[in-house]
């Protein structure tokens, strides 16, 4: 069933993943959830892929825990991908502000000469050019300079906030540049607790982040018998991280984006006789035409994309997006205009985004043929996630 409202955009004024930290920090009154003005300290436990609706779907057997706290729900940002949500939640910054717009983007040499039909894989950080033969073949050296090439405006990550993430993540170019200093890292969830305690003393909000759920989720499928037993084991451990925290210390519990359980897989095979690139993600699809095309080329490109969509979807031009405030407003917080130069790589761009469980399938990308669930759109699903309290007598 199609979400009645949709394209359902972000509401970035009020409180959600661009401001939190802010809204803790300066003006937690207008957090819809009773009793945080109590705490001292805070921890934002940030559950990669747990949607609003995942959670409300959820018994009280499933999730003791979270099901018996306080809660209310808050949006995320577009696109509903984890590096924009992660940029966003971690600098308090809108999407149009720090210019991450999902996992892949026509890499710079592309947007100059298609000769090179190439992408950027943001999270691997490396280019990715499709061969004759549908292959990948991937270059490194290639890559521009991570902060120059994406930043749009200066980060703004705050100096009262420890971050805690699996460990692995510490080394990627994306923790290195958009997620900074004041970063650790954790190896099992016994040592995230222990961690997590011994950060409190230093600084008063901590942010975690966990991917468990997203990655059962897109492996086996949501409500599938793994999703339901890794669920279980979180609930367990958010449980367990509660008891272990002072009683000053709030333990909030979020997300970064819902997630969808894939129904039709849509090729947009079409696309690749005319002269685009195609990037994005299955449910947040990027079109991209040259700087010198020629209207004939761009209304063939919306052409083409509006035959693969169809009713399934809607096709907007990015500027249009832009506008309608779809990444962000573009007046800022003291009604400056928002800088957007580092967006110049996607202004001839057009984005596919699917309502219900429609996906748009790159057929260079094997995982988007065989991916179970996926996030990207803008459906209320995808947009709404939780802020949950949970306390000690939760």
């Amino acid at each position: 069933m199609y979400d009645e409202e949709f394209p359902f955009i972000p509401d970035y004024k009020a409180p959600n993943s661009s401001n939190l930290f802010k809204y803790l920090q300066n003006d937690i009154d207008k957090i819809n959830i009773k009793g945080l003005k109590k705490y001292s300290k805070f921890v934002v436990f940030l559950v990669d892929g747990f949607g609003w609706k995942q959670y409300n779907d959820l018994e009280e057997e499933q999730i003791p825990t979270l099901y018996n706290s306080k809660s209310t729900p808050i949006h995320s940002c577009l696109p509903t991908s984890t590096p924009t949500v992660l940029a966003s939640i971690v600098n308090s910054l809108t999407p149009i502000q720090h210019g991450v717009f999902g996992v892949r983007v026509p890499a710079p040499q592309s947007i100059d000469s298609f000769e090179n039909n190439s992408l950027l894989n943001i999270l691997a950080w490396h280019i990715e050019t499709k061969t004759s033969n549908n292959d990948l073949s991937f270059n490194k050296s290639a890559t521009p300079d991570y902060k120059n090439y994406m930043q749009n405006q200066s980060l703004s990550q705050n100096s009262n906030i420890n971050y805690l993430t699996r460990r692995h993540f510490l080394f990627g170019e994306f923790t290195k540049v958009h997620l900074l200093k004041n970063y650790f890292g954790w190896a099992t969830r016994g040592q995230m607790i222990s961690k997590a305690k011994e950060l409190l003393k230093d600084k008063p909000y901590l942010f975690l982040y966990d991917d468990v759920i997203d990655l059962v989720s897109h492996s086996c499928g949501v409500n599938s018998k793994e999703y339901l037993y890794d669920v279980k084991k979180l609930d367990d451990f958010i449980k367990d991280l509660r008891s272990e925290l002072d009683d000053d210390t709030a333990l909030l519990v979020t997300a970064d984006h819902g997630i969808i359980n894939v129904g039709e897989r849509i090729s947009c095979k079409p696309l690749e006789a005319l002269n685009v690139i195609v990037s994005g993600e299955s449910r947040f699809r990027l079109v991209t035409w040259p700087q010198n095309a020629t209207d004939y080329e761009i209304d063939l490109a919306l052409s083409i994309a509006w035959e693969i969509v169809g009713d399934t979807g809607i096709v907007v031009k990015i500027s249009d997006a832009i506008a309608d405030g779809w990444f962000g407003p573009i007046d800022g917080d003291s009604g400056e205009t928002i800088k957007i130069e580092s967006l110049d790589r996607l202004k001839n761009s057009l984005v596919m985004i699917p309502r219900g469980d429609k996906i748009y399938v790159n057929e260079a990308y094997e995982h988007e043929k065989i991916v179970k669930s996926m996030h990207g759109s803008a459906t209320k699903t995808e947009v709404e996630v939780p802020l949950i309290l949970v306390e000690k007598n939760g």
